[in-house]
């Protein structure tokens, strides 16, 4: 089975001026206003979505050989977590139920899940993968209690030695942390080659340092009852920004549900619209976006408040 997260194609980044209207897409080549020096551009793929780079550079050899490296890094860390490559660790521990020797960046993964996991009260669940998949063959009844039962991720057990399945039939996604983490550690390789004034998005969008011109980068929220218009202008300078909405991404023919669900029920929930967080990390503003779509009103509040430097933006359903 295919996996695609088109969740995130909800930002419209902004120019010196008026927002831009383009629904699921970041524009590049807006985003550097005509007084600033000259950008370096990539676009390409990341775990199934577009994704795009825009690196405050001069010289345009030393961009070359960043986007060479990174795209190598990118390519590294899919083999990690991907839900659509059959070789990825990631599927290899959802087939086998144990993976040994397990790489630091899948602990590191793990790690912040877990504490997610215990700060939201188990709403934030990489072992929802099975009811994901139970709903996408079209599922219902008796399957889909047989595959809420195998969703708890206090039965995911790592360690450097390893991670296992305490019971058979589990499976993990990291749709909802994944690009996060990936965002960053290109991020984390802009800084080793000196580089500053870019913006990375790969699923979330993270910024180093403010734009050459001085100024902060704008990036407009898009409106969920208007496509392509933006609903809030958000400005980024060393942090992150992710969105979360449900309606982005419905399972065909099942009215009601999507990619968010809830890992007590197996339905997706409705008490927000939409929640964008601004983090100082794409990978806490990825995971708290999701866990924050899940939770009634006053506990997405409150679980956004144990994280420092962090900001939720939050619109109502039905709004």
């Amino acid at each position: 089975m295919t996996f695609r997260d088109t969740r995130r194609r909800l930002l419209i980044a902004a120019a010196a001026s008026p927002l831009l209207s383009l629904p699921g897409l970041l524009r590049p080549d807006a985003l550097a206003s005509p007084s600033s020096v000259e950008a370096y551009r990539w676009r390409g793929v990341v775990l199934g979505g577009a994704a795009q780079m825009v690196l405050g550079v001069e010289n345009p050899k030393v961009a070359e050989q960043f986007v060479r490296h990174a795209t190598a890094e990118i390519d590294r860390l899919e083999n990690i977590f991907s839900l659509y490559r059959e070789d990825s660790v990631l599927c290899q521990l959802n087939r086998e139920g144990r993976v040994d020797n397990p790489p630091p960046e899948l602990l590191a993964v793990l790690g912040l899940s877990r504490d997610l996991w215990r700060q939201s009260g188990g709403a934030f669940d990489p072992s929802i993968l099975p009811v994901w998949q139970a709903h996408a063959a079209g599922a219902s009844g008796e399957d889909l209690q047989q595959a809420l039962a195998r969703v708890d991720f206090g039965r995911v057990i790592f360690s450097p030695d390893g991670i296992r399945f305490k019971a058979p039939g589990m499976g993990l996604t990291f749709n909802g942390i994944a690009q996060g983490f990936i965002t960053d550690r290109v991020v984390a390789l802009l800084k080793d080659y000196g580089l500053t004034h870019s913006l990375v998005e790969l699923g979330e969008t993270r910024t180093l340092g403010p734009r050459r011109d001085g100024a902060p980068w704008r990036v407009g929220i898009e409106d969920p009852a208007r496509p392509g218009q933006a609903l809030r202008e958000v400005t980024l300078d060393d942090n992150a920004l992710a969105v979360s909405r449900g309606s982005a991404s419905p399972f065909p023919g099942r009215p009601g549900l999507n990619h968010l669900l809830d890992p007590q029920t197996g339905q997706s929930p409705a008490y927000v619209a939409e929640v964008a967080v601004r983090a100082p990390t794409a990978l806490l503003a990825d995971g708290l976006s999701t866990a924050a779509s899940l939770l009634p009103d006053a506990k997405a509040r409150a679980l956004l408040d144990r994280y420092t430097g962090v900001t939720g933006y939050f619109v109502a359903a039905g709004a």
